[in-house]
């Protein structure tokens, strides 16, 4: 399993959606491993509004694990 954070420089591994922002959040397969797309760090020190998206994304992955995601921290 593989966890992108940003783009790829592979056409066929990602497909975009619009020609600028990658299909984040959604499960994909590369040479038969599966791969989860999400915005790259950079991207969220300049978006810090995003970072609930690329939560969502992780949460998946841990899912895959079997794993659940942290509760929230009070304070």
């Amino acid at each position: 399993m593989i966890v992108n954070a940003g783009e790829v420089r592979r056409p066929d591994a990602v497909a975009r959606l619009d020609g600028h922002q990658p299909l984040r959040g959604l499960w994909r397969e590369y040479e038969g491993v599966r791969l989860m797309p999400t915005f790259h760090p950079a991207y969220l020190l300049r978006n810090p509004a995003d970072k609930k998206l690329v939560w969502a994304d992780l949460k998946q992955v841990m899912k895959l694990f079997g794993k659940e995601p942290p509760a929230r921290a009070e304070g």
